[in-house]
């Protein structure tokens, strides 16, 4: 069991917030957004997945296919490669992190971090 496996625990439990219908409409249109990061908006998800527990349905592929289209055009694999949420949510964000589109100044967790300045030369 890992971290993100007892968030996804968390969040389905309070996930009785929302109401069914509600919650299931948010689940059908929600999309990675731009500079939201791929981690953030799987957890985000997970919110809204126990409303809409229906035959046939795979979050992995729902959340590959609400992924932005610069992460799944860069992954050699896709949901159909996975078992669990965990791994795959792995895979996506070690994409997301080698893509030249993701910001060299933010961290894993989208906060700004100070770019190290070169020292001066002290000879």
């Amino acid at each position: 069991m890992t971290w993100f496996d007892i968030c996804v625990f968390v969040i389905n439990q309070s996930a009785q917030s929302f109401t069914p219908d509600d919650a299931a409409s948010r689940y059908i249109r929600c999309v990675q957004r731009p500079n939201q990061r791929i981690r953030d908006f799987a957890l985000w998800v997970q919110q809204f997945a126990p409303h809409y527990r229906r035959p046939g349905w795979d979050e992995l592929r729902h959340l590959y296919d609400r992924a932005s289209p610069a992460i799944k055009n860069r992954a050699r694999k896709d949901w159909k490669d996975f078992s669990y949420l965990a791994p795959f949510v792995d895979y996506l964000e070690a994409v997301e992190n080698t893509s030249p589109d993701t910001p060299k100044d933010k961290g894993a967790d989208n906060t700004l971090f100070m770019v190290p300045r070169k020292r001066g030369r002290e000879d």
